[in-house]
């Protein structure tokens, strides 16, 4: 699982496209901390040096993360039109594809814990896209629902996906390929909790 600078192939050609998307950083540290200690296992069995795994051209969550941070600057112009910050976004891109729901689903969706998630769902409201409605007969829970204002959003969103993905060096191919990895590994992840 790791990517050695003297690998070639697929893996030292693919080791500058890993992942289109953000924030997958922390989707995926569980998994590269048990790859990690994996791997250090059997090459100690192998008799292999267990400090060139120490370097960083080694890491696999490495890209991940230099991806990530740089895909997530680059979604900073177009989401400041929009008056939004990436994880605002993506709370948005769930609300307009499934409607109101409560916060915990939301967070599930977006992998957000209630701590990160409350403040961000506060600054939507105060913005004017969302409405947080708690029930009286249970206020543990706290129901999400679209303005006016947040659906009409929806109409100036939609060119993002496409700008952005401009903003990435790789074929179409690729990045299909890609999130379909990525995909499949947050979900053997999100097995695993």
């Amino acid at each position: 699982m790791f990517l050695r600078s003297d690998v070639s192939g697929n893996l030292q050609k693919n080791k500058r496209s890993l992942w289109a998307g953000a924030d997958i950083f922390f989707c995926v540290s569980l998994f590269v901390n048990e790859m990690i200690a994996f791997k250090i296992m059997m090459d100690t069995k192998a008799g292999t040096d267990t400090y060139d795994e120490l370097r960083l051209e080694n890491q696999f969550c490495f890209p991940l993360y230099a991806c990530a941070k740089e895909v997530i600057r680059r979604y900073r112009k177009p989401l400041r039109e929009l008056n939004l910050t990436y994880t605002q976004y993506l709370c948005m891109i769930v609300l307009w594809e499934h409607g109101g729901m409560t916060e915990g689903e939301l967070g599930e969706k977006v992998h957000l814990e209630s701590g990160t998630l409350a403040p961000l769902l506060k600054r939507l409201e105060k913005s004017g896209f969302i409405k947080r409605i708690r029930p009286e007969n249970n206020e543990r829970i706290l129901y999400l629902s679209l303005t006016k204002e947040g659906e009409m959003l929806k109409e100036r969103a939609k060119v993002i996906p496409s700008v952005m993905q401009r903003c990435i060096p790789l074929p179409e191919d690729d990045l299909i390929q890609l999130t379909a990895l990525l995909n499949k590994a947050v979900a053997g992840m999100d097995e695993r909790r």
